[in-house]
């Protein structure tokens, strides 16, 4: 396996897609998500989860045959997978997004699950129990099907941070070898069989005897893995490479949609957006088939906030959008731009105020879309005074009710679990009006199914029709593989699940 750095063994700290493909392999957790099924299966779990008549309990039982390795382990219990969520979320690291629930995506950790979460206990050693705040479960439900749910020793300390090197905690089919037959190359990871993991306890089929991370620059390991024998990539491949395995039809390529909408926000407290028409008409006017080249293309165009992943999709329209006329045109409706500026009261439709104060973040994708925007909207006469911000401070700039910044270049919206809430709720809160802040708190209460997705299409559409931003791209990841490999794609990460990916098609057979 190839990939541009080393894979963090942390059981919580899922970074980055090489971090999302170890994880999968060295940990367990309650459930999984594995490919080509669209709900999570009882891993550490007993089975599915008890959900009390009220809807403020969950109880999850948790299976006997579970062990910590790879030497000396002994038997993971409630207590563990307890200690595990605790520990996670007071992880300097990894609770953040714990709390949030938004993958990074290039990380796709566990973002914000927990707001509803009263209390953790584990009873017994076969049981954990969790008190909900809200009458509203199926958030929290996703988020044990994430790294938050975990296991760690109970006897090891709450505090985040490295765990100790003597004590077991890889549960996974796989555990770094600790004594390599020659010295790895800086960067190098080698994963061996868990002597202590048992095959018919785990839903993964873990084919490969052996896993071998090595750190290597991404355009060259492309290529490596194009022509080479027993290699896959994270994260992604570059999009030249990506062509061309495209063009070949050898089977090599395959593409991941992920859970991600990329948008410019607009904030409507800004005293220059005030007005929902000059908003609209930013939106219009807006080149969002520029933005999606200038960030290296890839993906789809969006039309909405919801991804075609996530339930509510298809009930926001699909791929044609929920109609409205300012996202009718990808490359800009400069037409449409200046109409909305004259119903703003702007006459000669060419907006004459002062620069807008906007943010984006430090990466070089960036960069050039905060530069297509500007391009876009030069024509209209909007000017842009833009800062630089990263990490906590970006998304707080991106989605705050308090921003001091009128658009965000760097936003995005997104989720480990494929629920619309969870994508949707940072983005809308406080931005769309308190009629959709109500409605927002009624559907979170609904339960999974065809309601749930209609309740959270109407949200949708509400944040599209009062102009809280521009979505211009649905994310996506082309995957690679050498010719001697069959792949198997983790949906929700957007990488290789190397759990499930083989080099003979026979093993996968057997194992069934």
């Amino acid at each position: 396996m190839l990939a541009p750095s080393s894979p963090s063994l942390d059981p919580h700290r899922v970074r980055d897609a090489a971090g999302a493909m170890a994880h999968g392999i060295a940990f367990r957790q309650l459930y999984v998500h594995v490919p080509e099924r669209a709900e999570a299966v009882p891993d550490l779990a007993a089975g599915d989860a008890e959900i009390s008549e009220d809807r403020l309990t969950i109880t999850v039982p948790v299976r006997r045959t579970g062990r910590f390795g790879p030497a000396d382990g002994r038997r993971i219990t409630a207590r563990d997978v307890e200690h595990g969520l605790e520990r996670a979320l007071a992880d300097p690291v990894a609770g953040p997004p714990a709390r949030r629930l938004l993958g990074a995506i290039d990380g796709l950790g566990p973002v914000g699950l927990w707001r509803d979460v009263e209390g953790i206990s584990a009873p017994d050693d076969d049981r954990l129990v969790l008190r909900l705040r809200a009458p509203a479960p199926e958030t929290v439900l996703e988020g044990l099907a994430t790294a938050a749910s975990t296991p760690v020793p109970a006897e090891l300390p709450r505090t985040g941070g490295d765990l100790p090197a003597d004590v077991p905690v890889f549960s996974g089919p796989y555990a770094p070898s600790p004594d390599p037959p020659a010295p790895l190359a800086p960067g190098t990871v080698r994963f061996d069989r868990n002597p202590a993991w048992r095959r018919d306890s785990d839903p993964r089929p873990a084919y490969p005897g052996r896993i071998t991370f090595q750190r290597e620059p991404r355009r060259q390991a492309a290529w490596r893995v194009l022509a080479g024998d027993g290699l896959v990539l994270a994260p992604a491949a570059p999009p030249e490479v990506a062509r061309i395995a495209r063009r070949r039809d050898s089977g090599q390529l395959a593409v991941s949609p992920l859970p991600v909408t990329r948008y410019v926000a607009l904030n409507p407290r800004a005293v220059a957006l005030r007005d929902v028409h000059v908003r609209r008409a930013l939106i219009a006017g807006l080149d969002r088939d520029l933005l999606l080249r200038a960030a290296g293309g890839g993906g789809a165009i969006a039309s909405h906030y919801l991804p075609p992943s996530v339930p509510g999709h298809d009930e926001s329209g699909g791929v044609d959008g929920t109609g409205a006329p300012e996202l009718r045109e990808p490359s800009g409706d400069p037409r449409r731009a200046a109409s909305e500026l004259r119903l703003a009261g702007i006459e000669g439709g060419r907006y004459d105020g002062p620069p807008l104060p906007a943010v984006r973040g430090d990466s070089g994708a960036d960069a050039a879309v905060a530069r297509a925007a500007r391009e876009s909207w030069r024509e209209m006469g909007v000017r842009l005074r833009v800062d630089v911000l990263r990490g906590a401070a970006l998304r707080a700039a991106c989605t705050s009710r308090t921003s001091r910044y009128a658009v965000c270049l760097s936003a995005s919206a997104g989720t480990a679990a494929a629920d619309p809430e969870v994508l949707l709720r940072p983005a809308v809160r406080g931005r769309a009006g308190t009629r959709v802040d109500a409605a927002m708190a009624a559907s979170a209460e609904l339960p999974a199914g065809e309601l749930r997705s209609r309740a959270w299409a109407g949200i949708n559409r509400a944040a599209v029709d009062m102009a809280i931003g521009a979505p211009w791209r649905w994310d996506e990841r082309p995957l690679l593989v050498s010719r001697d490999v069959i792949g198997a794609v983790d949906e929700r990460a957007g990488t290789w699940d190397l759990a499930f990916t083989s080099l003979d098609a026979r093993a996968r057979r057997a194992a069934r």
